[in-house]
């Protein structure tokens, strides 16, 4: 999730920036770093009918109750180092991690897709081909929607 990730400023140079913001920017990226399997929940987020069985509804109350507190945190953390002197525009940088403004849900491949050896994709399989074919979809900030 990380290896691919840009690790510089594009539209700020480092050198400009006050010591403060570089250590804030270091403290977001050990946030991500720590919160790392919330943040890939959160950019591969798969439907799951809390109604079909006890499983599936705590699956679904615990993955929510995880993203709820990890965005509640990460918008906190965000606010606290602007209103520390870290430059508002520093939260555009490409590499910047942010949260989807909604949920772009990711459609699991038919059984009639097979593979090399003639077997259905595992999903496994199907994480790696969605995350190599669509790096950049977990930083959708807003997507259209039809409602």
């Amino acid at each position: 999730m990380f290896q691919q990730r840009l690790k510089f400023l594009i539209l700020h140079s480092a050198d400009d920036l006050s010591d403060r913001a570089k250590s804030d920017l270091v403290d977001i990226v050990e946030f991500v770093w720590t919160h790392r399997r919330t943040f890939w929940l959160i950019g591969h987020w798969f439907f799951i009918d809390h109604h079909r069985d006890d499983y599936s509804a705590n699956l679904y109350t615990e993955r929510k109750k995880e993203c709820d507190a990890v965005k509640k945190n990460y918008k906190k953390l965000l606010n606290d180092k602007v209103r520390g002197g870290l430059p508002e525009s520093v939260l555009e940088e490409p590499g910047f991690w942010t949260f989807p403004a909604k949920c772009c849900f990711w459609v699991w491949m038919d059984k009639s897709q097979l593979d090399d050896q003639g077997r259905p994709f595992s999903l496994p399989e199907q994480l790696r081909i969605v995350d190599m074919l669509e790096p950049t979809r977990v930083q959708w900030n807003s997507c259209d929607s039809d409602d």
